[in-house]
């Protein structure tokens, strides 16, 4: 863990190649990074948890960041990323249970209801208009907490949205 230094530089100039077979964990929160994750990010094939909290990173996520299928908490909360969350992030392959893209530029639909497995889910702060489909919240058995405020959101709350929760 290299949490809470003063690590500056660009997060995409790193060599992910180089610890993809054998990385589990990135915990890089509370530093200076900055730049976008990178399209290659997706090469790590063992990640169980990335932590880039509060960094300056931006730019959109890549393609591709839901096939890594060991990945369990993806918490990048309070960086600069924006624009749509690629739609494979809740895909067949992820494994996600948490997953923070709070206060960040996110903004279009995002499809919870297909990380069958999350837990929680904190996305206050971003431009989602939508983020589960005609499935609702059933279709989340493990969810325990949902943070969507300061959104654009529209629409009817699922009918089962509270029923979860019992």
């Amino acid at each position: 863990s290299l949490e809470s230094n003063n690590l500056t530089g660009e997060f995409s100039s790193l060599d992910h190649n180089a610890f993809a077979c054998h990385l589990s964990g990135i915990r890089l929160s509370n530093n200076k990074l900055r730049g976008q994750i990178g399209p290659d990010f997706p090469v790590y094939k063992k990640l169980y948890v990335v932590d880039l909290n509060s960094n300056s990173l931006e730019g959109p996520l890549p393609p591709g960041i839901g096939r890594i299928s060991s990945l369990n908490i993806l918490s990048l909360s309070s960086n600069l990323l924006e624009g749509p969350v690629p739609s494979d992030l809740c895909g067949n392959y992820t494994n996600l249970w948490s997953l923070a893209l709070d206060d960040n530029n996110f903004s279009g639909s995002l499809d919870i209801s297909r990380c069958t497995g999350l837990g929680y889910f904190l996305g206050k702060g971003n431009k989602f208009d939508q983020v589960w489909d005609n499935s609702g919240i059933a279709a989340l058995p493990e969810i325990r907490g949902v943070f969507l405020e300061e959104n654009g959101l529209r629409g009817a709350l699922p009918d089962d949205m509270f029923i979860s929760f019992l």
